[in-house]
């Protein structure tokens, strides 16, 4: 058995989303309109994404603790800029240890009070919502790795799983860097993620299900008190989501002492959510919805409460380790005694296929070399015993030196198809 590459260990990330409010408006001024009293859109935008980066890393640098215990524990990774999208900012986070959720929100909350204040010096009717939610790789969400740099030259993909777990492997290892490989994130998660930020407002900072859980079990002080300020909205469907079922739409409240929404909530008197009462919900909600999704998990050395995997988990990753083709793509031994068993360039008839040239050519290692376009190999191995029926290829096949089918298949490629 391969051993588990790093772009395959759980991870559970964390995922944060700012969006100007009232950006559309702004962006469809009329040309005749526009004078030197005219806000111009495009540096509000710029600014937006610039002011708000500024703030929420910069405050994260600044709020990390000297002790290096203290700062592995409840600090963890630093969060990442993920990406724009239109008017909308993105970043994400790993989450190492349960802990580490409450600070990461207690620096996004300062650093969207920072943003804010600066893009409403320009223009009274902006404003930002938020969202938050988490995600869980590599089973229910996966990471999707691109080559920046295209070459035409390049022989075409056929197997696609493969060739992701080489880029991922590549990235994870550290071969290659951000300037060569993107990486993304999908999956059913990430898709909550966006739906949930439709009930975002400037007031609601909307939270998904598994942010939620992890937020109301923690019984640290927040450093600061609206990180823990709890409200629920009712359960909403959304669109294509665990089939259909009712999805409860959680908050916090960022509203500030002064701000006329929580004096009308003095009139109104809305329930505030206590944190058992948030868990105890969340809790049994994983239960109902356990078809569709689990309670998040942290695999760590200082996790203490999120350490329950689900049902099957290791059989799962087993088998998706298959995909990625990780019983021949594995850790250096495996990698050692693949290559032994690789015979040399030259005295293998399919060994001279353009895929395994550019192998050679690059001296890729072995892990490279099994992850680019083993269906050719095979199909290469298909055409050459074909021809077995020809006189003048019986010297072609006898060179191949397969011990093939007589249907054209290798053993190997049986217990491939088998997979």
């Amino acid at each position: 058995m391969a051993k588990t590459p790093q772009f395959l260990k759980p991870r559970l990330r964390l995922f944060l989303s700012a969006d100007i409010i009232g950006s559309t408006a702004l962006k469809q001024t009329p040309r005749d309109a526009l004078s030197a009293s005219t806000v111009e859109w495009f540096p509000v935008l710029q600014g937006f994404y610039l002011e708000t980066q500024r703030a929420f890393l910069g405050g994260w640098i600044r709020s990390l603790p000297e002790d290096t215990k203290e700062r592995q524990l409840h600090w963890g990774p630093d969060p990442e800029f993920w990406k724009v999208i239109g008017d909308e900012i993105l970043f994400t986070k790993e989450l190492t240890d349960s802990h580490q959720l409450m600070n990461v929100l207690a620096c996004w909350i300062n650093a969207i009070d920072a943003a804010r204040e600066s893009i409403r010096k320009v223009d009274r009717r902006l404003d930002i919502k938020c969202t938050a939610w988490t995600a869980g790789f590599p089973l229910m969400n996966k990471e999707v790795a691109l080559p920046r740099n295209f070459n035409i030259a390049d022989a075409p993909v056929t197997d696609y799983f493969k060739e992701g777990g080489r880029l991922l492997n590549e990235r994870y290892a550290k071969k290659a860097n951000d300037a060569k490989i993107a990486v993304d994130y999908i999956g059913p998660s990430i898709d909550i993620g966006f739906r949930l930020c439709q009930f975002a407002s400037a007031r609601k900072f909307i939270l998904s299900v598994g942010v939620a859980y992890i937020l109301s079990q923690s019984n640290r002080k927040a450093s600061d008190v609206r990180v823990t300020r709890f409200r629920y909205d009712g359960a909403s469907v959304l669109k294509g989501v665990f089939g259909g079922i009712h999805y409860p739409i959680f908050w916090i409240d960022l509203a500030k002492p002064g701000d006329l929404a929580l004096l009308e909530d003095k009139l109104t008197k809305p329930i505030e959510c206590t944190s058992d009462d948030v868990h105890k919900y969340c809790d049994k909600f994983f239960d109902d919805a356990s078809p569709h999704t689990f309670k998040p998990f942290i695999i760590s050395q200082t996790e203490n409460d999120l350490k329950e995997k689900p049902d099957n988990y290791e059989k799962d990753i087993e088998n998706i380790k298959k995909n990625y083709g990780l019983e021949i793509i594995g850790d250096k031994a495996s990698e050692k005694a693949a290559e032994a068993e690789t015979p040399p360039q030259g005295t293998h008839a399919v060994a001279q296929t353009p895929a395994l040239k550019a192998s050679a050519a690059t001296e890729e290692t072995p892990l490279a070399i099994s992850a680019i376009n083993f269906a050719e190999l095979f199909n290469e191995i298909r055409k050459v015993t074909k021809e077995r029926a020809s006189p003048s290829a019986t010297k072609k096949v006898s060179d191949c030196g397969e011990n093939t089918t007589p249907e054209g298949k290798d053993e190997k490629d049986e217990n491939r198809d088998k997979d």
